[in-house]
């Protein structure tokens, strides 16, 4: 479950993910998209393009996009829907659990991260075929109707659902 000391834990490693995806977290989608298509006349594969997307490629190739829209997805749904009361209480519950994560400010800073690093990973998958493919669409749709419904406060942040789902859309 969301803000459980497992989902702390991936919050970390997708972090790293995010950097292996790419050094611009932040970064719209590009213009010039020759790069990410393939090197074959006519198109190509996440495979034999001139960029090299390891992260990306282990990720179709593990067929893990799905997941990964889905955990993005429970994160969004438990964040916009849970009062206050019950994110306060998951958060004392892991504080109990885990003396790493004492203190709202640093689950605050982690749940930041996931949906950062989450949504950075989800969109450099998205701009490729393969991953379209085996991503379910209907899912996102949903989502990206969800987060654009939400009318969340503008939190400046390039990197959060607010923003990045005008990405996922630009994708479709």
């Amino acid at each position: 479950p969301v803000l459980s000391p497992e989902w702390m834990s991936l919050a970390g490693a997708l972090q790293s993910l995010a950097a292996a995806c790419g050094d611009n977290l932040a970064g719209p989608p590009p213009k010039n998209l020759d790069g990410v298509k393939g090197r074959v006349e006519g198109g190509g594969t996440l495979w034999d393009q001139e960029a090299h997307e390891d992260a990306v490629r282990i990720l179709v190739e593990e067929a893990k996009v799905s997941i990964s829209l889905r955990l993005l997805n429970q994160f969004k749904t438990f964040m916009l829907s849970a009062s206050a009361e019950e994110k306060q209480a998951r958060i004392m519950e892991l504080g109990k659990s885990s003396h790493l994560w004492n203190g709202m400010q640093a689950v605050m800073d982690r749940v930041r991260v996931f949906e950062e690093s989450m949504g950075y990973v989800l969109f450099k998958a998205i701009l490729h075929v393969e991953a379209m493919q085996l991503m379910d669409h209907i899912l996102l749709v949903d989502h990206i109707a969800m987060v654009l419904q939400s009318r969340e406060p503008e939190t400046g942040n390039p990197r959060l659902q607010e923003h990045m789902v005008l990405n996922y859309f630009y994708c479709i």
